[in-house]
C-alpha cells in the first residue's frame, strides 16, 4: 500500500522539478543575487525526490533500484542560469564546478546578436569580473552569416578597450546536440524567419578571459 502511493508522490516531485519558474529547468536568477545560496537552494529542491527514489529503493529491495538515486545526482549538475533583469536579451549559464567560468547565450533562440545584445554584454562583463569569474564562452551558429563568419570587427574592439582577451575558433555541433535540435525545429517547424539563413549545424566560439 505504501508502494503504491509512493509511486504517483515521486512522479509529481519530478513534474515539479521540471515546471517553469518554481522547478530546476528553466529557472531564471538575478545575477545580483548570491550564486553560492542559489546552487544550495536549487539542490534542496531535489531532496523529496531523492528521498521518494530511496524509500523505493528500499522498498522493491532489487540492487538496479538504486541507479534511480542516480537521477537526483545528475540534476545536480544542471547550471544556473541568470540574467540582467526579466527583459534581458542575455543569459548567463554558470556552473557550481567551474564557479570562474561561464557561458553567455541570447535569451531567445531566434533573435539576433544585435547591437544592443553587444552593449549588454559589456555591461555583464563588468559584474561577472565583479563575482571573480575570468572566462566568458559564446558559442553560436548565428555567428555566421550564410558559410560566411560574420565580421566583428567593432564588437571585438569595444572588448579590446576593456581589456578582454578574446580567442575565435570553429566548433563542431556535436558538442551542441540539443541546441542544435532547437535550432532545428525553429528553422524547419516553425520555420522562424529570422533562422531561414542560419546553417545549424555551423558553430562558432568566441572565448572571452576577463
Amino acid at each position: 500500500m505504501f508502494e503504491l502511493a509512493l509511486y504517483p508522490i515521486t512522479f509529481l516531485v519530478m513534474l515539479l522539478l521540471v515546471m517553469p519558474r518554481i522547478g530546476l529547468i528553466g529557472v531564471r536568477i538575478s545575477i545580483d543575487a548570491s550564486m553560492s545560496h542559489a546552487f544550495i537552494k536549487q539542490a534542496c529542491k531535489i531532496t523529496p525526490l531523492f528521498v521518494c527514489l530511496l524509500l523505493l529503493a528500499l522498498q522493491e529491495q532489487e540492487g538496479l533500484s538504486y541507479l534511480l538515486l542516480l537521477v537526483p545526482i545528475a540534476l545536480l549538475f544542471l547550471p544556473l542560469v541568470i540574467q540582467l533583469n526579466n527583459s534581458a536579451l542575455l543569459s548567463v549559464e554558470v556552473s557550481y564546478f567551474h564557479p570562474h567560468s561561464c557561458k553567455i547565450h541570447l535569451t531567445q533562440i531566434d533573435q539576433d546578436f544585435t547591437r544592443s545584445c553587444a552593449i549588454e554584454l559589456l555591461q555583464l562583463i563588468d559584474l561577472l569580473r565583479e563575482k571573480n569569474v575570468t572566462k566568458v564562452t559564446l558559442s553560436s551558429p548565428l555567428f555566421f552569416k550564410g558559410e560566411k563568419l560574420r565580421k566583428m570587427t567593432t564588437f571585438l574592439q569595444m572588448l579590446e578597450k576593456k581589456n578582454v582577451h578574446v580567442t575565435s575558433a570553429p566548433t563542431t555541433w556535436l558538442r551542441f546536440p540539443f541546441a542544435t535540435f532547437m535550432l532545428g525545429l525553429y528553422k524547419y517547424l516553425l520555420r522562424k524567419p529570422a533562422m531561414q539563413s542560419v546553417t545549424i549545424t555551423h558553430w562558432h566560439t568566441y572565448t572571452l578571459y576577463l
